[in-house]
Order: structure tokens, then C-alpha cells, then sequence
């Protein structure tokens, strides 16, 4: 009896020994955990690329030559702007352009255009990098000059009347049938009785659509007198965006 007594208390003492070593195993591995599981702060992730020096000056510097370019896309003169959002490869061409808003619903695609027209841009300093290349660089255009115009919206009615005359010659058949797909900035100056007395294309995608304008502007019948000439169009080229397609064999 006294036997199993003392056999039985050993037993207790083995298996509370036991116990107590299982627990503080697990109090050691928890702890093991609860270190590893803690993260260290690397400073270095976390840059706020707005307050960094040099960014809100490269994106200004972005402004500036868009603004140059869309002056020369605005005959007759208004007074827009309009909000982008530019995207940069590493070299500083455009990869896309989103338009974020604009004061007429016609000036976003305007200094959309302008945008394509002011690239490629200098190329990111490889400091901001992280903060430039491939992320959305938001810039104001404005196309804040003096209108001379009496009537800007009848003016500005008749140059798009000039210009969808072009496009329908780029866009018959005897065009699309030959080869050359893309756009092409026209730039024309229109006499006072609507004749085109001076043009010239610019920045087009290839040598086959710089030829399609340059022989639909030769085939444009007889336009209307162009509205306020001396003050609208004298001397005051109008930029036209024209877009060419081709068919597909």
C-alpha cells in the first residue's frame, strides 16, 4: 500500500516535470516568434516623391515646353487650360498622356496633342528616378493669350470645316488604298478669300503619311471667305492634327 503510494507521487513529480518543461519549450519557440515576426523599418521604402527636391521642378520644367507647344496649336487664340497626366520612360519619351480635365471640351485633346508634339522631354535625373519614370506626372497647360478674335467660336467653326475637307480627301479610297498609316501636324496659312496660300506638315509619323496630306491639301476645292480675317486669320497660321489611314491587306 505504502509502495503505491510512494509509486504513484513519483509519477506526479515525472509528469509535472514533464509539463513544465513542454511549457517553457513552447515559451521559448513563442518568444523565437514573436521576434522574428517583428519588421525592421527600412527608411529607404519610404519616400514621399512630392516632397522631394528636384521632382516639382523637373514636372515644372515639363509645363513650360507643352505650354510652348500648344501656342502654336491655337489659331484663332483662346484662353483654356487643361490638367494631364504624363507618363515617362527612363529616357524621357511619352509613354501615354491621360487627360484629367480642361476648361472646353475640345482643349483637352488640344494639349493632349501638344504633349506628343513637346516629346521626348529630358531625360529623368537617376536620383528621382523612383519618383518619375513610369508614374503619373500631373501638369497644367495654359493657352492664355490675348484673343483678337471677335467671335472665337465662329472662327474656330470654320477652320474645323477647312480641316474635315483635308480629312475627307486622306480618308477616300484612292488614299486608303495605298500604303501609310498615322497623323501629321498641318500647318496652314489661308488667304482672305479662304484659298490656302502657304502649308506645311510637321512631325508626321512616316514619309507615306506626310505625302497623303501634302497631296489632299492640293486637291481641297474652293473654301468660304474665312470670318474676321484681318483679325482672326492674317498672318496667323492655323496647326491641324490630320489622321491618315491605310486598309489593311
Amino acid at each position: 500500500m505504502r509502495g503505491s503510494l510512494i509509486q504513484t507521487v513519483c509519477i506526479l513529480v515525472v509528469c509535472a516535470l514533464g509539463f513544465l518543461g513542454l511549457s517553457c519549450a513552447h515559451s521559448d519557440e513563442d518568444a523565437d516568434m514573436s521576434d522574428a515576426a517583428i519588421p525592421v523599418f527600412d527608411p529607404s521604402k519610404f519616400i514621399i516623391c512630392g516632397s522631394q527636391p528636384g521632382v516639382s521642378e523637373y514636372t515644372y520644367t515639363l509645363s513650360l515646353s507643352v505650354n510652348d507647344h500648344v501656342l502654336d496649336l491655337i489659331r484663332p487664340p483662346i484662353d483654356e487650360s487643361a490638367t494631364l497626366a504624363l507618363r515617362l520612360n527612363q529616357s524621357g519619351g511619352l509613354e501615354s498622356v491621360e487627360i484629367r480635365s480642361a476648361t472646353a471640351p475640345g482643349f483637352g485633346p488640344l494639349a493632349a496633342a501638344a504633349a506628343e508634339m513637346a516629346a521626348p522631354y529630358p531625360a529623368p535625373p537617376e536620383e528621382l528616378a523612383r519618383c518619375l519614370v513610369g508614374k503619373p506626372l500631373e501638369i497644367r497647360v495654359d493657352a492664355q493669350v490675348e484673343a483678337r478674335c471677335e467671335n472665337l467660336e465662329r472662327s474656330t467653326e470654320w477652320v474645323l470645316i477647312a480641316r474635315d475637307q483635308i480629312v475627307a480627301q486622306v480618308d477616300s479610297p484612292a488614299f486608303m488604298a495605298e500604303p501609310g498609316s498615322g497623323y501629321g501636324y498641318l500647318r496652314v496659312l489661308f488667304g482672305p478669300d479662304g484659298k490656302i496660300q502657304q502649308s506645311q506638315v510637321n512631325q508626321a509619323s512616316n514619309p507615306e503619311v506626310e505625302d497623303k496630306i501634302r497631296r489632299a491639301v492640293r486637291q481641297i476645292g474652293p473654301l468660304s471667305s474665312p470670318p474676321d480675317w484681318e483679325t482672326c486669320f492674317r498672318d496667323q497660321p492655323a496647326t491641324l492634327k490630320i489622321e491618315v489611314w491605310a486598309e489593311e491587306p
